[in-house]
């Protein structure tokens, strides 16, 4: 408990921090985050309306400015202001009939409904098409002229469909809109307009949760949750530095286990359902890994306890069993390394499957966070992966089982759990891992050296990164392409019951202008043959153009009695009703049906019905839309890609072709299609695969007689080297962050310690100089290659659009001055929509395969080949107001700019129509608006070759870094070996070097060095030899003096007793035995002395042999068991301690030990030694521990010297001969004593070898 204390005071910072935090983070969520509150939000929105309110009144009120912006004087900076506005701002002038013409506007964002204008109120709440807004109307009187000045505030912005671009959400709140909505509900949070009536009410979604996370406060508290388990694992690592590994592990577990358990069942320390990263329908397996963010939690826990394990208490676990078990539990060991490979193989591939995660390396702009975050569940499943088997294969090669078994236990292991897995679509993946196992069992077993080191510190770190990156990616990209093969067959499945998927999905645009209301409204102008066929005109041109304009489009309508209304061909009531049930298959959209035509051609037919308010049928109304035969692919607008059209899911790499009983009826993209099929080919399975031309082709043949191919380019080499990149990079950045947090932690975050630490030496500098170069230049060739790259794309596009439009700008002005020279009555502004010339503009657009928007003088739209941006209200019919005032007002030839609609970004250009005489009479405007996915496709695939080109930079440069470190460090590291090697008592090498630089210099010094230090050595020896041989000789004088004086005494006083005759026969005899009896002890004394300094002077002399140091102690054990007096004792953990050492200088050895510790406890109550053997860290630990009084702390250094002894008689050379033969074999000697307890000494040997 003391330690746990201890530990948790010492690295209480973490715990600190980690509270701050989570404090943080729990006020900016509940006190700074708006939308968690209803209340807040309501004031957030108020205040958005109210300060462009303000805005508004003071725009309205300059008089100065309204003049400015309503003549054609050129502007002046500060008369900008209005253009930057991000809301509406109009200016209507009134004309003679009183009615207001729009004369200047902002913005071409937004429209204005005519009705509005004419309310009496001035504050309006208004629902368009296009979302919801405030308009405010005032009337201002102007150079003796009345102008209406209309500003509309969005407050929600709508749209008629919904998809990436086009996303409902409130103005100027990002994100708000997933929350909250606009109703009519009066219980809801009321919005005030600028006269304090209520706009409307603002109410929280049905069904949806207010989360009161944001991107700032999850940072927090994910960091306060980092720290907490930083100091759980700090204070578990210390309990271990203080010999209690097991609890500290236990703590570490129970604790960490606890916390994943509750937040499993309750909202901590998020609740994770309101978290994008833990949402199901991103990827979702089982109860255990219910989400991505799930799994990537339980993998590193599951990292985290693998090495701590590791680290901290695999070395202190002993298992006592007999060898036979030892060989039993690595087979077992073997198995359990297979179960585990198999059981990660199915996470890695049930990432792939049971997920809507992107793999696709080829696409960068397909990946997201989601892909990054599993990348990082990859890494770390592998580093786990080779942790785990760094523990469990240890002990199977200490048993040194054989290659061949191992692999054969492996191959069997496999087997048995694929044959549980018979016809299941894994078996050939699990085959494939099985194949990778036995692998990866062969190179660890040449590298079994790299079981002790982490892998950062082996000398294959860089070839164990590529052999998993490879693996993983190999892996990853065998999924991916399986999961691509099913999505090819649901997507030639969905084509094989639609003629055009990209046609359908505007078709279905197109037809929702036909409701009833519109149908009613115009059905008294089908009566007449100008007005009717006036009015088919203007819905074709308004509907039916642009990617449209590829069909053939044809409007027929009937009365009740089924009687034509001035169709344009004979075709009957009954004929288009016979094609209805007879030959068209109705598609997803109401009255939408699809039917092949005579010429076998898929054609669309749309029916409708006009109804009357007393629900009586005033006629009927039908559109027939059949391809155009050799007509250009017009461009399919990127804006309009609906969520569900699966025709998205189809990049660049993928064309398809659809076929009506074996003959092409459509095709997408470019690719090199059989116009006709073979019959043998539509008598085949229902799915068949084949590579051809670089390209893998999927044929599908429908029960409905059509045929659908889907090829794919076949790119795969390309990709997994990109794939491997990825994980490659990954792989490196994960460990030096692992590395990096595994430091700080050590150094506790101290930077003192930290500065201190960063001492490389000369191979890590040039390492991390060449790699840090490599990395540097990637990024910045990287980033300056890719702007150059978006430049150079945008300018060409650019400069290829300008020539369009000036094209096209010179065909309008020719055929327009042309009709002007036949017919005097024509005027350039005599254009109307739906009229002759609007039709042969479309088809110029068509010509070209460019979008074409067409204004008049005024701005006005007359002409587009995209007409839904228009009549669905995504863009007013106004021109562009910054292009406007650079055409209009600043007289400029041509115009560019970004222009937005939704999230969409597009580039496009403009230019005047000019006639003969220089005047404008319209503006031109190409809108490219494809140009984003396409520059995202061609940054795509520069950046996976750049990121594979930067790979193979990274290795190059590791490369070169090692043989070039290696080579100038060789020379280093040799000369620091010698310089290790250097002794006084053996002849000092010189270094040979031929060259003439730095270290040829250096090797100069050394040997000159060298040659001085034999020198000094020769004088030093002599030196030293003659002063060894005067301290020995006082030394062995002095000896020998102390047992000779009292013999000399003895001898004296037995003369003396003779010559005096001072005792007779019988005393003289006792005198005699004593004298001589005394003789003896002191020439026993002396031929100890003898002994021991002979020792002393031998110790160098060994006879090596391997034995088992065992044997030894229980030798001597054993007789000194004879001495009753103590209590001595052997345990001995389990295995064969061999040592390679003189086998008599070990017995002498522990003699020594044995017999002080013996002395040490004399006099003791309960004399006790006790002998330790055990294995730690691979070296033999032997302790004699004594509990005697223990050595006073002014001895402890004087211990092991030469002469010292606190014996009243003795050499003191018995401790200096232990460590003499201690460091003779290569070991290690030291002792531990306290005061009034015991002294333990401890010898550490190697283990030895037979062969040494």
């Amino acid at each position: 408990m003391s330690t746990l204390k201890h530990a948790a005071y010492r690295h209480g910072y973490l715990m600190i921090i980690a509270a701050w935090l989570f404090t943080f983070s729990y006020i900016l969520s509940n006190y700074f985050t708006y939308y968690t509150s209803p209340i807040k939000t309501q004031e957030k929105i108020q205040q958005y309306l109210s300060e462009r309110e303000k805005d508004f009144s003071i725009l309205a009120n300059d008089k100065t400015l309204l003049s400015s912006l309503l003549s054609d004087s050129i502007l002046l900076p500060s008369e900008y202001k209005p253009l930057s506005k991000n809301f509406g701002f109009f200016i209507y002038t009134y004309n003679d009939l009183k009615h207001p013409i729009l004369s200047y506007w902002n913005t071409n964002q937004y429209y204005v409904d005519d009705a509005d204008l004419y309310h009496t109120e001035n504050n309006l709440f208004l629902n368009y098409q296009n979302g919801y807004f405030e308009l405010i109307k005032k009337n201002v009187p102007l150079n003796g002229k009345t102008v209406l000045v209309v500003g509309l505030i969005p407050i929600y912005q709508a749209y008629f469909i919904q998809n990436k671009y086009l996303q409902p959400d409130f103005n100027g709140f990002e994100g708000l809109g997933k929350l909250y909505e606009i109703t009519n509900e009066v219980n809801a949070y009321p919005i005030y307009g600028v006269n304090g009536k209520v706009l409307c009410y603002l109410e929280v979604q049905p069904g949806k949760t207010l989360s009161p996370y944001n991107a700032l406060s999850v940072i927090l508290r994910t960091l306060s949750i980092i720290f907490l388990l930083f100091f759980l694992n700090a204070v578990a690592v210390e309990m271990a530095a203080y010999k209690k590994p097991l609890q500290g592990f236990i703590l570490l577990f129970c604790s960490v286990i606890v916390l994943r358990v509750i937040s499993y069942f309750f909202p901590f320390p998020f609740n994770f359902s309101q978290l994008p990263l833990f949402d199901p329908a991103i990827y979702a397996s089982n109860s255990l890994h219910p989400s991505l963010g799930d799994l990537l939690i339980n993998v590193i826990i599951l990292f985290w306890f693998i090495n701590y394990y590791k680290n901290n208490l695999h070395a202190h676990i002993q298992l006592h069993f007999k060898p036979s078990v030892f060989k039993i539990v690595a087979y077992i060991q073997l198995l359990i390394l297979g179960a585990i490979c198999f059981f990660f193989a199915g996470i890695i591939k049930s990432l792939v499957l049971d997920s809507k995660i992107s793999f696709d390396v080829s696409n960068f702009f397909s990946l997201n966070i989601y892909t990054v975050i599993s990348f990082v569940i990859l890494c770390l499943l592998t580093l786990s992966f080779f942790a785990l088997a760094q523990l469990l294969l240890g002990n199977v090669y200490q048993q040194k089982i054989p290659l061949n078994i191992q692999l054969f236990i492996i191959a069997v292991e496999g087997l048995i759990y694929n044959s549980f897995n018979i016809g299941v679509a894994n078996t050939t993946t699990n085959m494939i891992v099985l194949g990778w196992l036995i692998l990866f069992l062969i190179i660890l077993f040449y590298r079994k050296q790299d079981l002790t080191k982490p892998l950062y510190n082996t000398t294959f770190f860089i070839f164990w990164v590529m052999f998993f990156a490879a693996s993983v990616a190999a892996m990853v990209m065998y999924q991916n392409k399986l999961v691509e093969l099913e999505q090819r067959k649901r997507i030639a499945e969905k084509l094989a019951s639609q003629a055009d998927p990209s046609g359908e999905s505007l078709l279905n645009i197109a037809i929702t202008n036909f409701d009833d209301k519109f149908l009613l409204q115009n059905f008294d102008r089908l009566d007449s043959d100008f007005t009717n066929k006036y009015l088919k005109d203007s819905i074709i041109s308004s509907n039916f153009s642009g990617y449209l304009n590829k069909y053939e489009t044809h409007i027929y309508t009937f009365d009740s009695l089924f009687h034509p209304l001035f169709n344009d061909d004979t075709t009957n009531y009954a004929t288009i009703r016979t094609i209805v049930l007879r030959r068209a298959k109705p598609t997803s959209i109401a009255g939408l049906y699809t039917y092949t035509t005579n010429g076998n051609r898929l054609g669309y037919l749309f029916e409708k019905d006009i109804i009357s308010p007393e629900n009586n049928v005033l006629g009927y109304f039908f559109v027939i839309v059949v391809p155009k035969k050799n007509v250009s692919e017009a461009l399919y607008p990127e804006l309009f890609a609906q969520v569900d059209d699966f025709s998205n899911e189809l990049n660049g790499n993928y064309a398809y072709a659809v076929y009506n009983n074996g003959k092409m009826v459509s095709s997408f993209n470019d690719y090199n299609f059989p116009t006709q099929v073979n019959t043998k080919l539509i008598n085949l399975a229902q799915f068949n695969v084949s590579n051809k031309n670089g390209y893998n082709e999927l044929w599908y043949n429908a029960e409905n007689g059509r045929q659908v191919l889907i090829v794919h380019k076949n790119e795969w080499i390309l990709e997994s080297l990109t794939l491997f990149a990825y994980l490659f990079c990954s792989f490196l950045l994960l460990i030096f962050l692992l590395h990096t947090v595994q430091f700080l932690l050590l150094k506790r975050f101290r930077w003192k310690e930290i500065k201190s630490s960063f001492v490389l030496d000369i191979r890590s500098q040039i390492n991390l100089i060449i790699i840090a170069i490599s990395l540097f230049s990637f990024i910045v060739i990287g980033a300056a290659t890719i702007s150059f790259f978006i430049n150079r794309f945008n300018k060409n596009k650019e400069d290829k659009l300008f020539k369009s439009v000036q094209q096209i700008a010179n065909e309008i002005q020719n055929k327009i001055n042309a009709e002007m020279v036949f017919d005097d009555a024509v005027n350039v502004n005599d254009f109307t929509t739906g009229g002759v010339r609007e039709k042969k503009i479309i088809e110029i657009a068509e010509t070209h395969n460019v979008d074409i928007n067409y204004y008049d003088a005024a701005g006005n739209l007359k002409a587009s080949t995209q007409p839904y941006i228009y009549n669905k209200h995504l863009l007013n019919n106004k021109m562009n107001p910054f292009a406007y005032f650079e055409l209009h007002h600043l007289k400029k030839s041509r115009f560019e700019q970004d222009e937005t609609i939704g999230k969409l970004k597009f580039l496009s250009v403009y230019t005047p129509i000019v006639d003969e005489l220089g005047n404008t009479y319209a503006y031109l405007n190409i809108p490219y608006l494809n140009s984003q996915a396409e520059l995202k496709q061609e940054i795509s695939g520069f950046l996976a070759t750049l990121i594979n080109l930067n790979a193979f930079i990274f290795l190059v440069a590791g490369a070169i870094a090692f043989i070039v470190t290696n080579k100038i460090t060789a020379s280093f590291t040799l000369i620091a070996n010698k310089m290790k090697a250097i002794s006084l008592g053996k002849k000092n090498e010189e270094l040979t070097w031929n060259r003439n630089d730095e270290i040829g210099s250096l090797i100069q010094e050394y040997n000159k060095m060298v040659r001085q230090l034999d020198e000094s050595a020769n004088a030093l020896a002599k030196s030293e030899r003659e002063g060894a041989w005067r301290e020995m000789a006082r030394q062995v004088a002095h000896e020998i003096k102390n047992p000779l004086t009292p013999m000399k005494l003895s001898i004296q006083y037995l003369q003396k007793a003779i010559s005096d005759k001072q005792y007779d026969a019988t005393q003289l005899t006792s005198l005699t035995n004593r004298v001589t009896q005394t003789l003896i002890e002191q020439i026993d004394q002396l031929s100890k002395i003898a002994g021991d300094f002979s020792q002393f002077a031998n110790i160098g002399n060994v006879q090596l042999e391997y034995f088992d140091i065992s044997d030894v102690l229980k030798s001597l054990v054993q007789l000194h068991s004879a001495d009753t007096s103590v209590n001595i004792t052997l345990k001995k953990e389990l295995g064969y301690y061999g040592v390679y050492a003189d086998k008599t200088q070990m017995q002498r050895l522990f003699t020594n030990l044995i017999k002080n510790a013996f002395e040490a406890v004399e006099g003791m109550e309960h004399p006790t030694v006790h002998i330790h053997q055990a294995n730690v860290a691979n070296n033999i630990l032997i302790s004699v521990t004594d509990n005697g009084s223990g050595i006073p702390d002014e001895f402890i250094e004087k211990i092991f010297s030469p002469n010292f002894t606190t014996k009243s008689s003795g050499t003191g050379l018995g401790l200096a001969i232990c460590r003499g033969i201690v460091e003779k074999a290569n070991g290690k000697i030291w002792f531990v004593t306290k005061q009034g307890i015991g002294t333990t000494f401890y010898v550490q040997l190697p283990f030895g070898a037979k062969n040494n």
